[in-house]
């Protein structure tokens, strides 16, 4: 198959070729629209903010179904259509602003009913730890939970190294907007270490 990957799913196919040996055979090429692993350089003003005022934690400790869909588009869908340019600007806020919009501001409220998005305060946590530690690191449950889970006091970084080889017969293809918050240059030619030579 070909994988057509958007920001965190192209996180999502890095980790589980980093996790599965043999995962890369089945791929004829892989395309990475805002490819994303490192994040330690991100220049995302929201982000930014819930990481200093610690609310991922917050939601995390209490809140961790608060991210769910439909939990949000109960409130999320009367609000886009009344204010789609004010959650759009929200939208900016955290993957990075443009001149232009490249949206219909009028199909907000139809893409939130449609939306099979969502998260866990938990993903957010984890996007989080990684902008803290400037690593690309599995799950961080604090030293009892880490020893439990992964047998070391710190949660391990995924082991990027083997990619150069695991996917040296897939061809790569990258695509990265230059206003992208997280896109970065410094933790994109950090991740693109990582991927063979041949990359795109």
């Amino acid at each position: 198959m070909i994988y057509f990957g958007h920001s965190q799913g192209t996180t999502q196919w890095f980790i589980a070729n980093v996790l599965h040996e043999d995962l890369s055979k089945y791929f004829k090429a892989f395309i990475g629209m805002a490819p994303v692993a490192y994040v330690g350089k991100q220049t995302s003003p929201l982000v930014t903010c819930i990481n200093l005022l610690d609310i991922a934690d917050l939601l995390y400790d209490y809140f961790n179904d608060f991210l769910y869909i439909p939990t949000l588009s109960t409130y999320a869908i009367p609000i886009l259509h009344y204010l789609p340019r004010t959650v759009w600007n929200i939208v900016e806020a955290i993957v990075g602003y443009d001149k232009q919009y490249h949206i219909d501001l009028a199909e907000m409220p139809m893409m939130a009913r449609n939306d099979v998005g969502g998260t866990s305060s938990k993903n957010l946590m984890h996007w989080i730890q990684n902008v803290r530690t400037d690593k690309f690191s599995f799950f961080d449950y604090g030293e009892d939970g880490n020893y439990a889970e992964y047998g070391s006091k710190h949660a391990p970084e995924y082991d990027m190294s083997v990619l150069k080889d695991r996917l040296k017969g897939v061809p790569i293809l990258t695509f990265v907007g230059t206003n992208d918050v997280f896109g970065q240059e410094a933790d994109f030619n950090k991740l693109m270490s990582y991927l063979p030579k041949d990359t795109n």
